[in-house]
């Protein structure tokens, strides 16, 4: 499923905020999600960040070095 990205909020130099349309997706706390950017060959998992009631879905990204 492509979403479309609606805000990036940086809180560190290494974290940052990903806020994502959630158009009609369902889903459950602390199911998680593969994400990566569409062409890159490059995926990672990443568990939801906002509420199960919130319009859009957030996740929390920590850079890590060489990973």
């Amino acid at each position: 499923m492509l979403c479309k990205v609606l805000k990036i909020r940086k809180l560190s130099p290494s974290a940052y905020v990903l806020r994502l349309d959630r158009k009609e997706l369902v889903y459950k706390p602390g199911q998680c999600f593969n994400l990566g950017l569409k062409g890159s060959g490059v995926n990672r998992e990443y568990s939801i960040y906002s509420g199960a009631d919130a319009p859009y879905l957030e996740f929390l990204i920590k850079e890590v070095q060489g990973g």
